[in-house]
């Protein structure tokens, strides 16, 4: 059994997200739909760990509270013109510091053109990711040793972002990008790698413990290795190409990052395979997750790698992969796409980056958004190089280089909601959610 993917080239999951919701949930399909009963008592809420604590998703609203909600499906920098805020809903009169973002009850930086009354040219902008694996993590023990795929979420690909305007309410300061000057400094020494990631994220199957597999019914817990990922093969093969490849003297260096599921049957004899050379040999048990991250120094230097991932035990030794992602020092260049994300070390001094292969002309603005520390800095192109001051810094940070008027996204949905502490009527003391086969005849069972 044998898969041969190239790299960044996502697949698409083989259930809808109510039918991965129900089996979840131990209901039964039959030909006609899906079967089952389940009783909610009114007590029960819906909790998101965040490294503030536990929040129970109405922390961050006054009810009563009207807001626009953001759709968004992937990452990137999305820009908003004011006007479609107010065609969406959001009143006029509406000044830039009322503003606030927030997502997953939390606030997140936003980027608004004024702190004044807000014309309809105006805009705001912020950074949006897709959801992952943040609404998941909660329903796992031990989400880091057990759950699949980090990296796509088992019910919904969209994170909802929400803009409020309050110009009371909240006696702190809204959260903002803080503009940052990028005029160059002599003497600075120049950074002239990044780190970058190419990955692709395997998603085809939805994995998880059955106990009627003829019935597709399935344990309401979530347990090790359950989440989406390949099917389960026993040869595995992945083509990354690593543009602009830095080579460099001295760390860092390429690192290769896998997590995988092994088939519930048999012993396992895992090996891994970079450019013919072998770097990795593991075994494993049924149903255990893997989860490995390997130097590739040396192994890449010709800008590109064939990564095979094998069971050497037999038919039986398969494996259901969810990632694959190479990290790896490249040279600062956009190659004339939009934007570009990256890692930068910390350093004690000052730095300063110039980024190479921005198109769309000598007059086009280009952001570099520092979005580990809420800050952005504006350069104008010079040929197709831009230059910016990097400030000093003790993390490990994370950037992105967007080309303004290609590079900025628009949200897949925006639409007016009014926020309420009340999910469902005052008086109701449990839901019942149910099938109508169960209600069919001449007794309504339910």
């Amino acid at each position: 059994m044998h898969s041969a993917i190239p790299a960044k080239k996502g697949m698409a999951a083989g259930l809808t997200g109510l039918q991965r919701f129900l089996i979840f949930m131990g209901m039964k399909r039959t030909s006609t739909g899906w079967i089952g009963l389940f009783v909610f008592p009114m007590v029960l809420v819906a909790q998101v760990g965040s490294g503030q604590g536990t929040f129970y998703g109405f922390e961050w609203f006054t009810p009563g509270t009207q807001a626009l909600q953001f759709s968004v499906v992937e990452d990137g920098f999305y820009r908003i013109q004011v006007d479609d805020l107010l065609q969406a809903g959001m009143p006029p009169g509406i000044r830039g510091s009322d503003l606030r973002l927030f997502s997953l009850g939390q606030e997140v930086h936003l980027m608004v053109s004024q702190d004044g009354l807000l014309a309809p040219q105006d805009f705001i902008a912020f950074f949006g990711t897709r959801c992952r694996a943040e609404l998941d993590r909660p329903l796992f023990a031990d989400p880091d040793a057990e759950l699949l795929n980090p990296g796509y979420g088992m019910f919904t690909d969209t994170m909802p972002f929400f803009l409020v305007w309050e110009a009371d309410s909240n006696p702190a300061p809204p959260l903002r990008y803080v503009k940052q000057p990028s005029d160059p400094v002599q003497g600075l020494p120049e950074q002239d790698w990044v780190m970058h990631s190419e990955a692709i994220n395997l998603h085809s199957t939805a994995i998880f413990k059955r106990y009627d597999a003829s019935n597709l019914v399935a344990l309401s817990s979530f347990d090790e290795c359950e989440g989406f990922g390949s099917d389960f093969l026993s040869n595995h093969e992945f083509l990354f190409d690593l543009p602009h490849l830095a080579s460099l003297a001295q760390e860092p260096e390429a690192l290769l990052h896998v997590r995988m599921a092994s088939w519930f049957a048999g012993d396992h004899q895992l090996e891994i395979v970079v450019n013919g050379q072998l770097i990795h040999e593991s075994a494993h048990g049924p149903y255990e997750l893997i989860d490995v991250k390997l130097p590739l120094a040396g192994l890449v230097s010709g800008g590109s790698a064939f990564v095979q991932i094998s069971g050497k035990n037999g038919n039986l030794d398969r494996y259901a992969v969810s990632m694959v992602d190479i990290l790896y020092p490249r040279k600062p260049n956009l190659d004339g796409e939009s934007s570009l994300s990256f890692l930068l070390p910390g350093s004690s001094g000052g730095r300063f980056l110039e980024m190479a292969g921005v198109s769309g002309g000598p007059a086009q603005e280009v952001l570099l958004i520092d979005l580990t520390n809420g800050q952005y800095q504006v350069g104008m192109p010079s040929g197709d190089n831009t230059a910016f001051v990097l400030p000093p810094s003790n993390s490990t940070d994370t950037f992105l280089c967007v080309a303004t008027g290609v590079g900025e996204k628009k949200p897949a949905r925006t639409h007016l909601v009014e926020f309420s502490d009340a999910l469902f009527q005052s008086d109701a003391e449990y839901i019942i959610l149910s099938h109508s086969d169960l209600r069919n005849g001449s007794v309504d069972k339910v």
